[in-house]
């Protein structure tokens, strides 16, 4: 396949995961997962992933060595996709993924086993999965894709790094999420109402706290673009005196932690609440 001078691997729209990503080439996660965006979006990061985690060029990648191009070509032989994009993942092509962690990369850089879509997984074979990432094999890395990590067993994802993507326009919350970041956000201005809400009985279980988080996650990502995309971002971005978006990202990781190792969804929602708060008044 011929290529034009103009083809490249850096993902366009993606600079602030490209930077994340560039930053853990020297030292690589076991598991990456990518979620938010686009099926597309999340697939050419893995693509970016991989090159430059095996092209030769002294700043990888450089979109034009033969490694490089075969990665473009999806026939990089260190590249081993296995594709929910069209149809379920069986345990049978996880199986053969785990066959491959038994032997050393073909060439001298990273075997990168991808994911996509994972989300289509059938649970016997996240059970395998989950077994082939507790048991790496030298050389060998991980990347998950998915829409959203909730989509996910939480045992994968409380072994992988996550890296959010910005989400496409239409993201559409329900109208319940929509009261929730009210009440959130007349929390962080005034700190009133928001125990009394979390403190009613059956009021928050955890598919109601994960949706929340996933929610602010999305506020965030966008607040940290400049973006008024939700209720939560557009408060945050005309606040006097910025809250760091790193300290924002760190709180939500950290609650959706806590969620994995099925803490109380309540109490995880105030802890997310209140530091919040915190930040916010510490920083005006």
């Amino acid at each position: 396949m011929e290529h034009s001078s103009c083809n490249t691997l850096r993902p366009l729209g993606q600079d602030r995961i490209v930077r994340y990503l560039d930053s853990l080439a020297s030292n690589p996660p076991h598991a990456l997962l990518l979620e938010g965006g686009d099926v597309t979006s999340r697939f050419a990061l893995a693509q970016y992933w991989t090159a430059l985690l095996n092209c030769p060029n002294r700043q990888p990648p450089c979109s034009s060595c033969p490694t490089c191009l075969q990665i473009q070509d999806q026939v990089f032989r260190d590249m081993a996709i296995v594709d929910g994009r069209e149809s379920q993942i069986l345990i049978s092509d996880v199986r053969t993924v785990r066959g491959l962690m038994g032997q050393p990369p073909h060439g001298k850089g990273t075997r990168v086993i991808i994911l996509a879509e994972a989300q289509n997984m059938e649970p016997p074979a996240a059970n395998v999965l989950l077994k082939s990432m507790e048991e790496p094999g030298p050389g060998n890395v991980f990347v998950l894709l998915a829409p959203q990590r909730g989509t996910l067993l939480p045992t994968l994802v409380s072994r992988s790094f996550v890296l959010t993507l910005p989400w496409q326009k239409g993201f559409a919350p329900s109208k319940d999420i929509l009261e929730w970041e009210q009440a959130l956000i007349h929390f962080m201005k005034t700190g009133q109402g928001w125990f009394a809400r979390t403190g009613k009985k059956n009021e928050v279980d955890a598919h109601l706290a994960r949706k929340m988080l996933l929610h602010c996650q999305q506020g965030v990502v966008l607040y940290s673009k400049g973006e008024n995309g939700t209720e939560l971002s557009r408060y945050l971005k005309n606040i006097p005196q910025p809250v760091p978006f790193d300290r924002l990202e760190h709180v939500l990781a950290h609650g959706f932690y806590r969620l994995d190792k099925r803490v109380n969804p309540a109490l995880v929602m105030d802890w997310v609440a209140v530091r919040f708060w915190k930040m916010v008044h510490q920083h005006s």
